[in-house]
């Protein structure tokens, strides 16, 4: 089963980055090591997290996986993180939920007669597209 959810809201084209703790009781370095998958493209996290070595009975030991959500359609997306022991220390299971609203405006960007101005952009679309630009 999922052992919880995060849901995550940002406008399309910025992004949202949460943290997940966990309780890792692992022992040996191989358990303390978890590969991590979550098979949308909306959500990405780091390939592999090694945790602190818990002490044999304690209650574990606090451990963090930073999940970015970048959308790259408006609306919402479901997905799933699966974190899994190399070793004997278990599985966690996280139900992840984006939603993407109408982008926010940026600008407006002053330039001078005879200047130039810089405008960071970034296509978020999952696929390249031709943007028209309007100067007044």
């Amino acid at each position: 089963g999922t052992d919880t959810t995060m849901r995550f809201s940002t406008d399309l084209g910025s992004q949202a980055i949460q943290s997940y703790h966990f309780r890792s009781y692992a022992t040996t370095t191989e358990d303390a090591t978890y590969t991590c998958e979550i098979k949308g493209a909306e959500f990405t996290v780091q390939d592999t997290i090694v945790a602190e070595l818990a002490q044999a009975g304690s209650d574990g030991v606090d451990t963090t996986v930073d999940i970015k959500y970048e959308p790259s359609n408006m609306g919402g997306v479901r997905d799933s993180l699966i974190l899994r022991s190399n070793g004997n220390a278990g599985v966690y299971r996280v139900a992840l939920i984006g939603k993407c609203v109408k982008p926010k405006r940026k600008g407006p960007v002053e330039v001078k007669n005879g200047g130039s101005a810089t405008i960071e952009f970034k296509n978020v679309l999952s696929e390249e597209g031709e943007f028209q630009f309007s100067i007044n």
